[in-house]
């Protein structure tokens, strides 16, 4: 079993972290993720995984990696906010 931790931006409230959980399970392999929504942090396990496929899933449902560099702060200042 692997395990990746991701730190992740907007992650506000509970349905912010139903809408991750749901949306990282639908990947192939994952046994569970965790969000800590004070820090934003996503733990993951599965069998396999991909951190860059998990990474590209997150920014897809709007939660972008902290460290994602310049762009991706200014692609998440003009992101949707809304939760759940």
């Amino acid at each position: 079993m692997q395990t990746e931790k991701i730190d992740v931006m907007n992650v506000t409230c509970g349905g912010c972290a139903s809408k991750i959980k749901k949306g990282l399970g639908e990947l192939p392999g994952i046994a569970g993720v965790e969000v800590e929504i004070a820090s934003g942090a996503v733990t993951v396990t599965g069998a396999t995984l991909s951190r860059d496929a998990l990474k590209a899933k997150l920014a897809v449902l709007g939660y972008p990696e902290k460290s994602a560099g310049l762009f991706g702060r200014i692609k998440n200042a003009f992101a949707p906010k809304s939760c759940g």
